[in-house]
Parts: C-alpha cells; sequence; structure tokens
C-alpha cells in the first residue's frame, strides 16, 4: 500500500514534470543549436575540417543529454530513484559550467572555480547534480543581466560540511533576491523573477538535492545572493559498508 500510494503521490504530479521537463531540455537543445550555427559559419568561411568536427562533436554530446535529462525524469516517475554513483566534484563542477556556458551563444558572466577538490568524491547522480548548477548559474546570469558585463560575476566554492557532507555553493554579484522570495523559497515553484516565470527550476533543483539526502538554502549578502546544497560524501558508503 506504501508503495502505491508513492507511485499514486509521483503520477499526480505528471504536469509538472512535463513542464519541468521542457524547461530542463531547454538548456541542451540551445546549446547544440548554438555549436550548429557555429559549425554552418565555418562551413561557410574559412573553418576547418577539424574544427567543424569540433563543433559537431559538442552537437552529439548536448544531444545525449538531453536523452539522460528525459530517461532520469522517466525513471523519476516509475520508481523515484537517482542513480547514484561515486563521483569526483571537480570534474563534474566543471563539466556542468561547460553546459552552461555553452547553452549561451555569449558568455554573459565569468564563471570562477578554483577546483582543488580532487580528494573530494561524493554519493551522486551526476546528470541531476549538473542540472542543478546549471539552473543556479543561468539564474545569477538572469539576475545580473542589467549589470554591466564587467561586475557580472559567479563564484562555485566547495567545502566539508562535516565527515559525511559536503557544500556546494554559488555565490553571484547581482541584487540579491528579494525579501519576499526569501520567506518563500523553500515553497513550490517560487520564482526569482519578479514580472515572469513559474520557478520551475527551483522547485526541480529542490526535489533533486532532497532525493540527494541533502538541503538547499539561499541568502543574500552585501554584494550579492548565495545558494548552497550539500551532498553526500564518499566517506557514507564506506560507513554503511
Amino acid at each position: 500500500m506504501r508503495d502505491e500510494f508513492a507511485h499514486s503521490a509521483r503520477v499526480s504530479s505528471l504536469s509538472e514534470m512535463a513542464a519541468g521537463l521542457a524547461h530542463e531540455l531547454n538548456q541542451p537543445l540551445t546549446a547544440a543549436s548554438n555549436y550548429l550555427a557555429v559549425a554552418e559559419l565555418m562551413n561557410r568561411g574559412d573553418g576547418t575540417r577539424e574544427g567543424m568536427a569540433g563543433q559537431l562533436h559538442q552537437v552529439r554530446g548536448q544531444i545525449a543529454r538531453a536523452g539522460d535529462i528525459i530517461r532520469r525524469i522517466r525513471d523519476y516517475l516509475s520508481k523515484g530513484n537517482a542513480e547514484l554513483r561515486i563521483e569526483p566534484i571537480d570534474a563534474t563542477i566543471l563539466d556542468a559550467i561547460a553546459l552552461a556556458q555553452g547553452a549561451n551563444a555569449v558568455s554573459h558572466a565569468r564563471i570562477a572555480y578554483a577546483g582543488g577538490q580532487a580528494a573530494n568524491r561524493v554519493l551522486i547522480d551526476r546528470v541531476q547534480i549538473q542540472q542543478v548548477l546549471v539552473n543556479l548559474i543561468r539564474n545569477a546570469e538572469e539576475a545580473m543581466a542589467a549589470m554591466p558585463i564587467e561586475r557580472r560575476a559567479i563564484r562555485i566554492q566547495v567545502k566539508p560540511q562535516s565527515e559525511e557532507l559536503l557544500e556546494i555553493r554559488v555565490d553571484d554579484d547581482g541584487p540579491g533576491f528579494p525579501p519576499s522570495v526569501l520567506e518563500q523559497f523553500n515553497l513550490p515553484f517560487i520564482s526569482t523573477k519578479a514580472a515572469h516565470g513559474l520557478g520551475i527550476g527551483l522547485s526541480i533543483c529542490r526535489r533533486i538535492i532532497e532525493v540527494h539526502g541533502g538541503t538547499l538554502k539561499a541568502w543574500n549578502r552585501p554584494t550579492g545572493a548565495s545558494v548552497s546544497f550539500t551532498v553526500k560524501r564518499e566517506a557514507v558508503l564506506r560507513a554503511v559498508a
């Protein structure tokens, strides 16, 4: 009966997941379109065969990622699980940054990540956590859209929160969250966009982090906004074993 109830609850949120699917697929498909546009320009001009092949390779990767997103949401509806594996946090974050930058024809902000976390490995569904990071980066870029380009900066930091948890934090130098957003941050469909937007991205981020056993938080700093989330470290798996 518990299994049937859980399945019913998941199916009842189908419309939300459909909206989320459209939202998430927009990122890799936009990136694929941008890479194809560059390949077309190279084909008309003096682009090399190797350069065009590189662009087409990026297109193939983005389409494969779109397929991964569809499969993850389908799996969630069928059994509500994430495919948790031990992953290096450095590579996970760097791939997410590359995806976020590829989704824009022109980079809207400088994204800084110092890395140096080779020793830190986490128990995550890599595709899902990268989607969280891409959403947070895109939200930060949109928040700073009205600022001069030279002032648009995003910083990603990683630090151990405990023996079991690793915190990943995204800072921006934008205007910060309106008080109404912070007051309702944990409600479904809260949007950081005052005039439009359903908050689908944040809703999906929260669901993903909850499935991973972590928490999603947001706050304002004197010079911008911060969002952080936690994931389980490799030590958790060793302790269970």
